[in-house]
């Protein structure tokens, strides 16, 4: 019975790495010792050297230090197949594995981020809104093109997630607390009802989900909360659209067996250091309330 229970376990783990691609899937004879025991997730927006929103920019320059620190001390970035598989418990990671995600889609992602992941070596996702990816601007800054996420994806660096297609927006006047995801109202100031907002976002996601499918050749699996905003409604929602693999803007890092319908993220700027950073990767933040996330950063998140 014993044996039989191993091998199930074992086939299990083949199946998950020959599902996911995966080279880093090992077999139960390593110890969970050996495990990672959490999982920080990195999450950047902009790379310009003269950023219009400062609050949420990474120079090309402090983007290269973090990086190359975090590989000098042996991390591992990893996928969100990995983590999804982590998180419930399927397979075992290295010891030093973290995420790098960016969100919204600017084409500083392109110009300055790609070029150093692929010398580094390193994977990261990308979340975009595809409304300002078809438009080519978000607030006046230039997005990525679909031939650019296109090519970030086809080379295995980028994996392109899901950032909604137009539901990236505060209601009144910009004003937190009225982000389209948990607002019951139109863009336009129409009252909805939780059942209308709930098929608006699944719609919404679907639309993205297409966009993303035709222009880049890969169905994304990740989704992204807009200024990190949920409630039971946009949850069921999403879930409804098939996403069960979805980043917050909780400051905590993610253990194994929390399930992936609410990863937590680090919030990531230029005011971020090297040194900051790895102190960030190797604690445990205490977790808090999604809406005092990131004080300093714009309303650009």
């Amino acid at each position: 019975m014993k044996k039989t229970c191993s091998y199930i376990f074992l086939l299990t783990l083949l199946i998950a790495a020959v599902l996911t691609g995966e080279n880093h899937v090992y077999s139960s004879s390593v110890s969970h010792r050996n495990n990672t025991k959490y999982i920080p997730v990195l999450m950047y927006h902009s790379f310009d050297e003269n950023p219009e929103f400062a609050g949420i920019n990474t120079t090309p320059k402090v983007f290269r230090e973090h990086l190359t620190l975090l590989k000098k001390n042996g991390y591992t970035a990893i996928t969100n197949r990995q983590m999804e598989l982590y998180q419930k418990g399927y397979i075992l990671l290295p010891e030093k594995s973290f995420m790098i995600t960016i969100d919204d889609g600017f084409v500083s992602v392109y110009n300055a981020a790609y070029p150093i992941l692929k010398e580094l070596g390193m994977k990261a996702t990308l979340f975009v809104i595809t409304s300002h990816i078809e438009s080519g601007e978000r607030f006046g800054v230039q997005m990525a093109s679909w031939g650019q996420l296109k090519e970030m994806s086809d080379s295995g660096y980028v994996e392109i997630g899901n950032h909604t297609h137009d539901f990236h927006w505060r209601g009144n006047n910009n004003q937190k607390g009225y982000e389209a995801m948990i607002t019951n109202s139109t863009q336009d100031g129409e009252e909805i009802t939780s059942k209308q907002r709930e098929y608006m976002i699944i719609m919404d996601l679907k639309i993205a989900h297409e966009l993303i499918l035709k222009n880049v050749g890969t169905a994304p699996i990740a989704f992204s909360y807009p200024y990190g905003a949920h409630d039971k409604v946009a949850e069921r929602a999403v879930k409804k659209a098939g996403y069960t693999v979805n980043h917050t803007i909780i400051e905590d890092v993610n253990y194994s067996n929390e399930g992936s319908e609410y990863i937590k993220r680090y919030g990531i700027n230029n005011e971020v250091s090297s040194k900051r950073l790895l102190n960030k990767m190797r604690v445990s933040g205490k977790r808090k309330p999604v809406q005092t996330q990131f004080s300093n950063y714009t309303a650009i998140i």
